[in-house]
C-alpha cells in the first residue's frame, strides 16, 4: 500500500494474521488509523525495515489509532494485524503522512495559531531563551477540548522540561506553569493532541517576572498587579521568633479558580497557606501563624491557571486582647480590631464549679465567632462554633470545672472578622426545692444564663400524675425544656423544647412506675432567663 492510502485487511481463518507493507523515506513521520473493525479483539503492530517493532495498539470493534512515529531509515515497513485467539473479521488500515505545524513563538504573550488538521499532527513552535529566564505557556481553544491536548516545553538538547496534559472535555485553556530555562538556546513548545483529535488552537509564551517588594505588618495593603499568566507576587518583611502574623488577600472581583496565598519561612518553605477555591470569593485569609525563627519572611500570591488581575495583600502583627473576667455576669468588652486577633480573658475557678459563658454582639456576626472555655492546661473544656450570619449571640452551656486553677474564655473569630463584642461568665448554681402534687403553681425565677431548676416530690408506684405544666407571662426565647425525672435520674417524660413566642409547656398524664423521689426539671437552653410558674397535678 502507499502512504496516504488505505487497505482492507480480511482475516477469514482462525489463527491467521494479516500483513501490509509500505515504502517510506528516512525521517518521514506516519500515523496509522484502524477503522471499520469487525474483528472482536486484535493487536496491530508497526515494524521497521529491520523487523523491530516501532509501535503497537490493542484494537476492538471501536477502532484504534497509532500516533505519529518518526521512521529511521528509508525502506519497506510492515503492519501486522494479529487477531486474538480464533477471532476473524476485517479492518480498514490507513497510513497517513504527518507533517507537523511549525513556526516561531515570541515570549511576549503574542498568540500563534496552530491548525491541527491531521490526526497525529503536532504543533512545534520555537523561541530563543536565556539561562534563568522563566517561561509560562498557554494553549487556548475556541471550542471545548476533547480527549487531551498535551502541552510541553523542550530544551535545546531535546529534554522535556515540563508538560501539562489536562482532560480536555469542556476545557478551553491549558497552562504550563513557569519553567526556569537551564541554558541559553532554542526551545520548542510542543502541542501534541492525543488520539484522532484535530482543531485549531492558539499558543502563547510569556517571559514571567514576579511582582516583588516589601510589606509591613501593620495592615497597610500592598497592590499586586498580576498581568501575566504564571506570574506571582512575592512581598518580604522581617519577622522575629514568636511573632504572630496573619495575612489577607482582597480582590475587587470574584476570584476565578484558585489564588493560593502563602506565608513562607526564611528558608523558602511554607509556614502557612490558604488555598481557597476562588469562584465568587473576594477574600482569602491566613489565620495567625507563629514565626519559628527571626529572619526574612515572604507573603506569596501564586494564582493558578491563567488567572490575572490586581489584588491587594496585607499582613498583620497580632497582639491578642487580654484581661480578667469575673464569674458574676459582669460583661467585658472585646474589641477585635485586627484580622486574626483573639480575645483571651481569665478567671480563677475551683473544682466542681459550674460556669456558663455568653457572647453578645450589637451587629449580626459574619462568618464564625467561636467561643471556648479553656482549662488551666490550655485544652478546651467546652466550646460553641456557630455560623454567624445575622446571629448576635453565642452561649456555652454550664461546664463543670475539673480542677482548681486559671481558666480562659477565648473569643476566636474566623476569617477576617473584626468588631467589638462583649462576653460574660456566670457561676451557675441550680435552683432546688420541692413541689406538692395538686397544690397551686409555684414561681421559678431563672436569673443566671445556664441555670436549671429541679423541684422534687415523693411519688408512689402506680400514682397518676395528670399533667406537669410550665407557664410564662412572656414568649419563651431559645428552648425551654420541661421534664419529669424518675428516682434514678432518667427521664420519664418531657415536653417538646419550646421557644419563639410559646408561653406554655405541658407533660400529659403519666403513671409513676416505682415509689421514690421524682423531679420536675426545668432547663432553659441558650442564655434564656425569666420567671415562670410550674405545677404538678
Amino acid at each position: 500500500m502507499a502512504i496516504g492510502g488505505s487497505n482492507v485487511v480480511a482475516v477469514g481463518t482462525a489463527n491467521k494474521v494479516g500483513l501490509l507493507v509500505f515504502d517510506a523515506a528516512a525521517g518521514q513521520r506516519v500515523a496509522v488509523t484502524l477503522s471499520n473493525v469487525t474483528i472482536s479483539s486484535s493487536v496491530v503492530k508497526l515494524y521497521d525495515t529491520a523487523g523491530t517493532m516501532l509501535a503497537s495498539s490493542t484494537v476492538t470493534t471501536a477502532g484504534a489509532f497509532i500516533d505519529a512515529v518518526t521512521l529511521g531509515a528509508a525502506g519497506t515497513y510492515t503492519i501486522l494485524v494479529d487477531p486474538n485467539g480464533s477471532a476473524t473479521g476485517n479492518m480498514t488500515v490507513a497510513v497517513t503522512n504527518i507533517v507537523d505545524v511549525t513556526g516561531a513563538l515570541a515570549t511576549n504573550g503574542t498568540p500563534v495559531t496552530v491548525p491541527i488538521t491531521t490526526a497525529g499532527q503536532n504543533g512545534r513552535l520555537t523561541f530563543t531563551g536565556t539561562a534563568g529566564q522563566r517561561i509560562s505557556t498557554t494553549l487556548t481553544a475556541s471550542f471545548g477540548l476533547a480527549n487531551r491536548w498535551p502541552l510541553s516545553i523542550v530544551a535545546p538538547d531535546g529534554t522535556v522540561l515540563g508538560s501539562v496534559s489536562e482532560p480536555g472535555i469542556g476545557i478551553q485553556v491549558e497552562i504550563l506553569e513557569p519553567i526556569t530555562l537551564p541554558v541559553s538556546g532554542t526551545y520548542t513548545v510542543v502541542v501534541n493532541p492525543t488520539g484522532v483529535t484535530t482543531g485549531t488552537v492558539s499558543v502563547s509564551a510569556y517571559d514571567v517576572v514576579d511582582v516583588t517588594g516589601p510589606i509591613v505588618t501593620d495592615g497597610t495593603p500592598v497592590t499586586v498587579p498580576i498581568t501575566t499568566p504564571g506570574q506571582r507576587g512575592r512581598f518580604a518583611f522581617t519577622g522575629t521568633a514568636g511573632q504572630r502574623i496573619s495575612v489577607k488577600l482582597t480582590a475587587a472581583f470574584g476570584l476565578g479558580s484558585k489564588w493560593p496565598l502563602a506565608l513562607l519561612k526564611p528558608d523558602g518553605s511554607i509556614l502557612a497557606q490558604a488555598p481557597a477555591v476562588g469562584v465568587g470569593i473576594t477574600t482569602e485569609f491566613i489565620d495567625p501563624a507563629t514565626l519559628p525563627v527571626t529572619g526574612t519572611y515572604t507573603v506569596l500570591v501564586d494564582p493558578t491557571s491563567v488567572n490575572t488581575g490586581t489584588v491587594t495583600v496585607a499582613a498583620y502583627d497580632l497582639v491578642d486582647v487580654t484581661g480578667p473576667i469575673v464569674t458574676d455576669g459582669t460583661p467585658v468588652s472585646v474589641p477585635i480590631t485586627t484580622p486574626g486577633q483573639t480575645g483571651r480573658f481569665t478567671f480563677t475557678g475551683t473544682t466542681g464549679q459550674r460556669i456558663s459563658v455568653k457572647l453578645t454582639a450589637a451587629f449580626g456576626l459574619g462568618g464564625k465567632w467561636p467561643l471556648a472555655l479553656l482549662k488551666p492546661d490550655g485544652s478546651t473544656l467546652a466550646q460553641v462554633n456557630e455560623l454567624g450570619n445575622g446571629i448576635t449571640g453565642e452561649f456555652i452551656d454550664p461546664a463543670t470545672l475539673p480542677v482548681t486553677g486559671t481558666y480562659t474564655v477565648l473569643v476566636d473569630p474566623t476569617s477576617v472578622n473584626t468588631g467589638t463584642v462583649t462576653i460574660s461568665a456566670y457561676d451557675v448554681v441550680d435552683l432546688t426545692g420541692s413541689i406538692t402534687v395538686g397544690a397551686p403553681a409555684i414561681s421559678v425565677a431563672i436569673t443566671t444564663p445556664g441555670q436549671n431548676a429541679l423541684y422534687t416530690f415523693a411519688g408512689t408506684a402506680g400514682q397518676v400524675i395528670n399533667n406537669v405544666t410550665l407557664t410564662a407571662t412572656f414568649g419563651l426565647g431559645g428552648n425551654w425544656t420541661l421534664a419529669l425525672l424518675k428516682p434514678d435520674g432518667s427521664t420519664l417524660a418531657s415536653s417538646t423544647p419550646l421557644g419563639g413566642g410559646t408561653t406554655t409547656a405541658v407533660i400529659g398524664t403519666q403513671t409513676l412506675p416505682v415509689a421514690g423521689t421524682y423531679t420536675v426539671f426545668i432547663n432553659p437552653k441558650t442564655s434564656s432567663t425569666g420567671t415562670v410558674t410550674v405545677s404538678a397535678q
